[in-house]
């Protein structure tokens, strides 16, 4: 790997400089424990909770990560019996060069990282819609103008309404100048933010969970 110069690199970035740590940072399955952490002071109460995941998992992801060299222990909270530690990420950001990763292209790297997600998507709109009686694909002209193919829709539909089902996806491709497509990824990264911020000051009681992925890229 070409060596990093120093002088180059932010004060609060980390960059990678072992196999293991761009394995585990580039791995879908473990970067999900590590990414809570990240710029955060957290106790693997917090972040277990935060993951709907088990103590007893988080603590084997915990360790690899301190063993790597990529989480510390910023402050232990004194209480009867043993103190609480308080993780976080070595640096506020981390960079991960590619030539660390176990992946030969870049396309193999988005691949396996995309992957579970789409999974997840294809699994989580089959279960929406297993209860239509009649199921098929459906393609519509909506009042707009706009083609939209629905995944499984039933005979009754009224496609003239709004639809009362909870969820969204859309395969429409769009011709758009420079400027329309700077203006349409500003707003999705300005809805992802105050999305993020809602959930987080809601109470977790309160919340129901919903996967909300953005894909917005040139086609060359």
């Amino acid at each position: 790997m070409k060596a990093e110069n120093s002088s180059s690199v932010p004060e609060d970035m980390f960059v990678v400089h072992t196999v293991t740590q761009a394995k585990l940072l580039t791995n879908p399955e473990a970067v999900k424990f590590f990414k809570p952490f990240l710029a955060a002071d957290k106790t693997m109460s917090d972040v277990a909770q935060e993951l709907g995941c088990s103590i007893s998992t988080l603590h084997y992801r915990v360790k690899q990560f301190i063993n790597a060299g990529l989480l510390i222990v910023v402050r232990e909270k004194a209480r009867a019996g043993r103190a609480v530690k308080v993780y976080r990420s070595v640096k506020d950001r981390v960079f991960v060069p590619f030539s660390l990763t176990p992946y030969a292209t870049l396309e193999e790297s988005f691949s396996e990282q995309l992957r579970p997600v789409w999974q997840e998507i294809e699994s989580q709109l089959a279960k929406c819609h297993a209860h239509n009686v009649t199921q098929g694909r459906k393609l519509v002209r909506d009042e707009h103008g706009v083609v939209l193919t629905t995944l499984n829709a039933s005979l009754t539909d009224d496609d003239s309404e709004t639809t009362e089902e909870d969820n969204f996806y859309s395969d429409v491709s769009l011709l758009l100048t420079k400027q329309q497509a700077i203006s349409v990824a500003e707003t999705l990264r300005t809805l992802m933010h105050e999305m993020y911020q809602a959930n987080q000051q809601s109470q977790r009681d309160d919340l129901n969970m919903y996967m909300f992925q953005t894909a917005f890229v040139p086609v060359t």
